[in-house]
């Protein structure tokens, strides 16, 4: 007789699975196979299991009895039948050598549905939740009650069954169409075709409205627990609320999962065969929907119980803040080491190369007359302006962060040095003695963070500011939509942010998807496939004629593409605003600590007198910003990020620029070039200079100056 027992592990859809096999009875009866009734508690053979576990094993009467059990099914089976299938999750806690001395005689084969072990604890703790009184918090269940790593009990049965234990690994994505009911019948019931599918999960995962209730009911009511009839309103309220925010294992305990997950999978890939049997994703944090929660409390009225649900509303948004910080990836443990990265690299391996790597836009800057101090000459000279683009792909290159640096293989790609500041780094130095090469010092940094699948990385740790926020993450982004759209991208990484910042609300409005936006990483990490725009734009200076932008070479976004079709793609996304072009705009920095007018008053009243709105960027939402821009006719402004929105404006604008004398930057006259925006400088004086940057002194306006050119 063969005997197949599926013996679990735990959380992998074992209940599922067994209620499938006992509503199908007559079905795999009539093929040969019989699932038995005798010794079922439930839908699973728990009552033979039980009596054959490590604590019964050596008591005769448990022995005795589980002998009785079997004797009855073998009598059960009919003479066509020549397999007998068992599933219970006790047989986990049997001897491997003790069930193959049971079944002795016969063809025994075990099988197992292993998982991601982060889901496996994210499983477990929630019904850890679900079924009992428990309410603490995901880290705890980790360390007190879970043991995440089962190499050492898979290696004990393989041992005893060799490859007669079978391991198949509990992934939709693996799944015989997703479902492991399918699965399970496709690979070791192939005879029988057509059986009965169940509707529901038994199981179902709690959303985390559902889960934050539980625990707050476990707190406050610990006496309703236990109690069936809540375990059953709030098993029907996750399978009707399946569609809402499913809960996430949060940081603290993901990377503690991760670092001790490597014997484990090593063990399940050398006996199941698959190349990478898991993978561990980062999953965004998610949010809390009070109406979900409301809908909690419609399924929990049918309890009839008495209690206080405005207290367990704000006990459960109280566990679920503390939740949300235990998404903290500061927590690491690894080992002190060095990374060696030889050199920069100027070029990727050819065929990662998507399109060319030469000159991609050319056009040129015409003489632009200046205004203010120190202007004998009059104007700024021409130039000629190239635009290099590339994008490459690099699979399991890293990321380093906070500095934002791709290491691919052991060289460092230099375009992601750009504004790093990796030199002045504390755990990171490139010395003489090594060629001038780098040294990472991995005790400050973690490369064991993996993302699974396509990571498109546009991030700058300059990224705070609104115009590198613009002109290094937003460019690099829209370089890549515009040529290859992000269907086979699985996420976004741009940096860390809230969902209220500019920075989610402009990756929305780009086209970006919310759930391709990966959030929360704050250490180092590796990816599958990393896809990384490269950006390089060049300016031919002449000699003494003021333009001094870092020496000529811009990485950043000066592409028309961005400049002129990302502004219009934003203004349909987020707003359908009037076409009229009707704002004066005067952009101060009214919260800025540097870079002040020193006779603010005298330009203001100037300014809103001639009938123009003052508007302070930093202190307005995104929507507002481009939404004023949009429809602006002239702008005068202070440099600085603040003048960004100008990308915003439409064609025919002025752009009156107030520049501290002694600085240069070329950003706002290539946008205005472009966009066909009239580019109009003013230098201006710098009574008080400060030794740390030009840009940074407070300026003084000349109001005639001023007067001659906006009205």
């Amino acid at each position: 007789m063969e005997i197949l027992i599926h013996a679990g592990r735990h959380k992998s859809g074992t209940s599922s699975i067994q209620r499938t096999l006992y509503n199908n009875r007559k079905v795999l009866s009539d093929m040969g196979v019989l699932y038995p009734h005798y010794g079922c508690r439930g839908y699973g053979h728990h009552e033979l299991a039980e009596r054959l576990s490590i604590k019964n094993e050596s008591d005769e009467t448990s022995y005795n009895e589980a002998l009785e059990i079997w004797n009855n099914i073998l009598k059960s089976s009919g003479p066509s039948q020549d397999k007998i299938v068992l599933s219970s999750e006790a047989f986990q806690n049997c001897s491997p050598l003790h069930i193959a001395s049971f079944f002795k005689g016969h063809s025994v084969k075990v099988v197992f549905y292993v998982r991601n072990k982060v889901d496996y604890l994210a499983s477990a703790y929630l019904q850890k939740v679900h079924a009992t009184d428990y309410s603490g918090c995901a880290g705890s269940f980790l360390n007190n009650h879970f043991n995440v790593d089962y190499s050492k009990y898979i290696n004990q049965w393989v041992s005893v069954f060799e490859k007669n234990c079978i391991l198949r690994i509990f992934d939709r994505a693996t799944l015989v169409n997703g479902d492991v009911c399918e699965d399970f019948f496709y690979h070791f019931l192939p005879k029988v075709v057509s059986w009965e599918k169940i509707e529901n999960d038994v199981n179902p995962s709690l959303p985390v409205e559902v889960l934050e209730f539980k625990k707050a009911l476990n707190n406050l009511y610990p006496e309703l627990a236990f109690d069936q009839r809540v375990y059953s309103a709030l098993s029907l309220a996750s399978i009707k609320l399946k569609d809402s925010n499913k809960f996430v294992v949060p940081d603290s305990a993901f990377f503690k999962v991760l670092g001790k997950v490597k014997e484990g999978d090593n063990t399940v890939e050398n006996v199941s065969g698959v190349s990478v049997p898991f993978q561990y994703p980062i999953k965004r944090r998610p949010d809390f929907n009070k109406d979900v929660l409301l809908k909690v409390k419609h399924f929990f009225d049918s309890v009839d119980y008495n209690v206080d649900f405005e207290k367990i509303e704000n006990a459960a948004m109280q566990s679920f803040n503390i939740y949300s910080m235990e998404f903290d990836s500061s927590i690491r443990n690894v080992e002190k080491e060095v990374f060696f990265a030889e050199n920069y690299s100027k070029s990727i391996d050819k065929k990662g190369v998507i399109f060319s790597d030469g000159v991609s836009e050319t056009f040129s800057l015409p003489k632009v007359a200046r205004y203010g101090v120190g202007c004998s000459d009059k104007h700024l000279s021409e130039a000629n302006f190239r635009i290099y683009n590339r994008m490459s792909y690099m699979d399991y290159a890293k990321v380093l962060l906070p500095h934002g640096v791709i290491i691919n293989g052991n060289e460092i790609l230099e375009e992601s040095l750009w504004m790093s500041k990796l030199n002045r780094s504390s755990y990171a130095e490139a010395k003489k003695d090594f060629g001038w090469k780098w040294l990472v010092d991995k005790s400050a940094t973690n490369f064991d963070l993996h993302v699974s699948g396509r990571v498109l990385i546009c991030y700058s740790n300059t990224a705070s500011n609104y115009f590198h926020w613009h002109f290094e993450i937003l460019a690099k982004l829209w370089e890549y939509i515009a040529k290859f759209s992000l269907e086979n991208i699985d996420y976004v990484y741009t940096g860390c942010f809230s969902e209220n910042s500019f920075k989610f609300k402009s990756l929305i409005a780009i086209g970006v998807p919310r759930e391709k936006i990966l959030n929360d990483i704050s250490s180092s990490f590796s990816a599958d496939t990393i896809v990384y725009p490269l950006l390089n734009s060049e300016v031919d200076i002449p000699l003494l004629q003021r333009m001094k932008p870092s020496g000529g070479i811009h990485h950043k976004g000066w592409s028309k593409s961005f400049c002129l079709e990302f502004p219009e793609y934003v203004r349909r996304n987020i707003s359908s605003f009037s076409d009229v072009k009707s704002k004066k705009l005067f952009v101060n920095r009214i919260e800025n600590g540097n870079r002040k007018i020193i006779n603010e008053s005298e330009v203001k009243d100037f300014l809103i007198s001639s009938g123009f709105e003052e508007i302070d960027p930093g202190m307005v939402d995104y929507e507002t910003q481009v939404e004023k821009f949009s429809q602006a006719s002239i702008v005068v402004g202070i440099h600085g990020a603040g003048l960004t929105n100008t990308i915003y404006c439409r064609d025919n604008v002025n752009v009156v620029e107030l520049i501290p004398n002694d600085y240069e930057d070329v950003g706002y006259r290539m946008l205005c070039q472009i966009k066909n925006m009239a580019y109009i400088p003013i230098y201006c004086d710098q009574p008080v200079k400060i030794k740390e940057h030009p840009k940074n002194d407070d300026i003084f306006v000349d109001l005639k100056i001023l007067a001659e050119l906006v009205i």
